[in-house]
């Protein structure tokens, strides 16, 4: 696994990665500010040295399971396609200047099938696809420069297209 960040403040020494690159990252996820109470327990935290302490959320032999348990979450063909039209619709949208890749539906199968795992079901719904399709998609999709311009960003063409694109029943 591997985690990457990125100071949209200072970009000195920081250089955008290659489309290619980027689509090896699963999930882009925004981070916002910490609220006001999760801030003040940072500060006295820090104030009182208490970051030595490391827990344990899982174990390995859960985490095995719970990754073997993922592959046999069933997914219908309908799912299937519904993930392609999502994908596909980035690939003909006039609005970018590339789609998705074959990499970015893989991802959001691997994805939805997690969370259907985490919600306690053992198949998945469009649901699953469409909560998870901005993550998967928004570091995958290039928008032209005269959108951009025009304020159109990559979460609005995503939207769009999870708006536009028809839900299996």
């Amino acid at each position: 696994m591997l985690i990457a960040t990125k100071n949209p403040i200072e970009h000195e020494g920081v250089y955008e990665l290659p489309e290619a690159q980027m689509d090896r990252f699963m999930f882009k996820i925004d981070l916002e500010y910490p609220k006001r109470d999760e801030e003040i327990r940072i500060l006295k935290r820090k104030h009182l040295d208490d970051f030595w302490e490391v827990n344990s959320v899982i174990s390995g032999v859960y985490l095995k399971h719970a990754y073997a348990s993922v592959g046999e979450i069933h997914i219908s063909d309908e799912i299937l396609e519904y993930i392609f039209d999502i994908i596909n619709s980035t690939r003909m949208d006039d609005r970018l200047l590339y789609g998705a890749s074959p990499r970015a539906s893989e991802h959001l199968l691997y994805a939805s099938k997690a969370l259907a795992f985490l919600n306690g079901r053992n198949y998945v719904i469009p649901d699953d696809v469409k909560e998870l399709a901005m993550y998967v998609l928004s570091h995958r999709i290039k928008v032209k420069v005269e959108y951009e311009m025009e304020g159109i960003g990559a979460k609005d063409v995503i939207e769009d297209i999870l708006k536009n694109t028809d839900v299996p029943k």
